[in-house]
């Protein structure tokens, strides 16, 4: 378990609209509306965020008993882990969980449509719970019913219980894709004034949506995972590059135990990177970390080197017309 780093403070750049002649749509979910504006300033100009590093109960046949076993083994982790701080300390800002966290991989669904069907709306009465108790935004992984397939999404549920629009995984990985359909949409919330850009794991190795979701003002990139220790490894790079070439802080949360199907080891080792590189990770058991992302730090690094002003996207637009593949 990692302490509470003094680490970089971050704060909502504002938000524009990218183009969507490309099919993508871009969602902004404001869930902490508390002043009216659009935009608030944190209380302490900082960020509390709880990466819950979690073991769940994974077997071939996942179903109904597993995912009602994980929603109740994940709040307790948070329950204990914030019961663990001193009073002064017991505030969150954002609480994260792993991809698959509590329905398990797709590989692994016993009766998919049965499962996927009442994934979503189960999942989000229970961290609509957990947000309300713990005052906190929780982001949850779930599937969800798409208008022809189903997908891997995760959503933000606020202390009000207030629910962003779904992210759909927009690159699913490839053992997924006989099951989930790919997202076509970005999606940021404002979390008191910061604006986070939800991921989910494989879009870690692709710089495209990171950077739109840059563009579109986001300032933490967080990447709920269930990564095999193989490709958790090459993860952590990966969420350093994210992170120094956007200038944003990224948290990629892993899980732990051993994948139903594929019979890999997950790594856990969640990780938070920086905007400088530096990194923060986990070790390899279950556990729930707690880091404090301040924004002055992350000014500084801005101020220090603006990589947005010197992009020259006339240069490259457009180099590559058609390329996309048409599934």
């Amino acid at each position: 378990m990692f302490p509470v780093s003094q680490s970089y403070r971050a704060r909502a750049q504002g938000t524009h609209p990218l183009p969507t002649d490309n099919g993508y749509e871009c969602i902004i979910n404001f869930l902490h509306p508390d002043n009216g504006s659009m935009m608030t300033e944190h209380r302490d100009g900082d960020l509390r965020i709880l990466l819950v590093q979690m073991a769940p109960w994974l077997c071939a046949g996942m179903g109904h008993d597993q995912r009602e076993a994980n929603l109740e083994h994940g709040a307790a982790l948070v329950r204990r882990r914030l019961a663990d701080l001193g009073q002064a300390e017991q505030v969150v800002d954002l609480v994260v969980f792993p991809e698959f966290a509590f329905d398990g991989p797709a590989s692994a669904l016993a009766d998919p449509e049965t499962t996927i069907a009442g994934s979503s709306e189960r999942i989000l009465e229970a961290m609509s719970g957990l947000a309300a108790e713990v005052r906190a935004t929780v982001i949850a992984p779930a599937y969800s019913v798409g208008p022809e397939r189903w997908h891997n999404t995760c959503f933000a549920v606020g202390p009000d219980g207030a629910r962003s629009e779904g992210y759909e995984k927009i690159h699913t990985y490839p053992p997924e894709q006989r099951v989930v359909a790919r997202g076509r949409r970005l999606v940021t919330v404002d979390v008191r004034g910061f604006s986070v850009g939800l991921q989910i794991c494989y879009d870690l190795a692709f710089p495209e949506p990171a950077r739109c979701l840059r563009l579109l003002g986001a300032d933490v990139l967080v990447y709920p995972t269930m990564a095999p220790q193989w490709l958790m490894n090459r993860f952590k790079v990966l969420a350093a590059a994210r992170a120094i070439e956007n200038q944003v802080f990224v948290a990629v949360v892993n899980a732990v135990g051993v994948h139903p199907t594929s019979g890999d080891t997950l790594g856990g080792g969640s990780v938070v990177a920086y905007p400088d590189g530096h990194r923060l990770a986990l070790g390899a058991d279950e556990d729930v970390g707690l880091v404090v992302l301040e924004y002055q730090d992350l000014t500084r690094v801005r101020a220090e080197l603006d990589i947005l002003a010197d992009r020259v996207p006339e240069a490259y637009a457009g180099l590559f017309p058609g390329a996309a593949s048409a599934s």
